[in-house]
């Protein structure tokens, strides 16, 4: 009996991959610690699925049964193996009245578990006709800059940008709502956001009023939830971030753990781009504004255009970037907003660089890479709900197998 016959029967029966039966088997292991009693046996197991892993686990010796003895005549407890009869401190039966014994269960072979989830996580995350681009960007991981979209934000119950700013649908006439929610629905915020000035008594600063309204809404703990990349982010260790998103909690993140961090940077607070690169503060560059500085956030068609037909912005991305790699994280191709970005960021550095999207087909990202010459993409497999949405945990560990294949590779 062993680790590899549970896997076979697992799968089998259960009709899943190694990699998820092993993920279910961590999970009883987060809830219950390595070590057991029959009490918390009964609490993890939540339907048939969880009785028939665990069961197997026993049979095969994955997780081992014993006994808590617990000898009134010595008053002493004490673990002996599951078919043992006699207490070890009096030598008496333990099923006399002066013993009683509770079912503990302890799991053998955690280490080993741990280490082929970690292999297999590839095998399950990464789409294989995109595995030849993570290849690649591996030799170039010293030179990595994350481009970080919403995408990262929303495991934190971060609303998307779609839906922070749909409610501002009120600000207007009924009758100009829905052309507002079609903008949004196509990611295409920033021309909704021109239409909402347009057909609204909103002006730009109150609309940037109104978006710093709901990030102050946030919890001032989100940072401390676990499921997230911001650690797996701070630990890829590149020189700096780049960001369209207007919040700080990549900064804040950071500053919990090192103390020369500084402030998040926009684009006019780029003096010198070479004393950027060298500082390696993990400064957190702000391509759009952030909300602690409303003047600088970009939320207009206008605003936009205005930013990207600088040649001061042009010469600082050229500056800082270098020779380094974007990795779009947390971005949607299907999002009118990301393609223009995509087009007017790179049309200034040129260059190879590389997006993490999940669930891509062969089909699409061809069309992508048509589109967007110079754009390498990394497919990630993520798991849908029954509603058809993706789960975000699971897109948040499939986002941590990519960085961590950059990092340990």
């Amino acid at each position: 009996m062993s680790l590899i016959t549970f896997l076979n029967t697992a799968t089998k029966e259960l009709e899943i991959t190694e990699y998820r039966v092993l993920e279910k088997v961590l999970n009883i292991i987060h809830q219950t610690g390595d070590r057991f009693n029959e009490f918390k046996y009964k609490d993890v197991i939540k339907n048939e699925m969880d009785l028939f892993i665990i069961n197997e686990l026993i049979k095969n010796e994955v997780l081992i049964k014993s006994l808590l003895c617990e000898c009134t005549t010595n008053d002493i407890s004490a673990f002996i193996g599951y078919e043992d009869k006699n207490c070890p401190t009096c030598g008496k039966s333990v099923l006399d009245n002066n013993h009683e014994t509770i079912d503990y269960y302890s799991i053998k072979e955690k280490s080993k578990i741990e280490s082929l989830i970690n292999e297999l996580s590839i095998i399950e995350y990464v789409i294989d006709f995109t595995m030849g681009n993570l290849t690649d960007l591996i030799k170039k991981k010293e030179s990595i800059v994350p481009f970080i979209g919403s995408g990262v934000s929303i495991p934190l119950d971060l609303p998307s940008w779609g839906s922070m700013i749909k409610d501002l649908k009120d600000e207007m006439e009924e009758m100009f709502r829905p052309a507002f929610l079609r903008y949004i629905d196509s990611g295409n915020y920033l021309k909704a956001l021109t239409y909402l000035q347009e057909n609204s008594l909103l002006d730009k600063d109150q609309i940037k009023e109104k978006i710093y309204g709901e990030f102050d809404k946030i919890p001032k703990d989100i940072l401390y939830k676990e499921d997230s990349n911001y650690p797996d982010l701070y630990n890829l260790k590149p020189p700096f971030y780049i960001t369209t998103n207007y919040d700080n909690f990549l900064t804040d993140y950071i500053s919990k753990i090192e103390s020369n961090v500084t402030v998040p940077y926009t684009w006019k607070d780029i003096i010198n781009t070479q004393n950027l690169i060298l500082e390696n503060k993990k400064r957190v560059f702000h391509i759009h504004g952030h909300i602690q500085k409303q003047d600088t956030m970009i939320v207009t068609d206008e605003d936009y255009i205005d930013l990207y037909n600088q040649t001061n912005l042009k010469d600082k991305l050229l500056g800082i970037m270098g020779s380094n790699y974007l990795l779009f994280i947390g971005f949607s191709f299907n999002d009118e907003f990301f393609k223009k970005l995509y087009i007017d960021i790179t049309s200034s550095i040129k260059g190879i660089h590389y997006i993490i999207l999940p669930n891509i087909s062969l089909e699409n990202a061809k069309k992508i890479s048509a589109k967007a010459p110079g754009l390498r993409i990394i497919g990630i497999n993520v798991q849908k709900d029954e509603k058809g949405k993706y789960i975000v945990q699971d897109y948040v560990r499939a986002v941590r197998t990519v960085i961590n294949t950059l990092i340990n590779r």
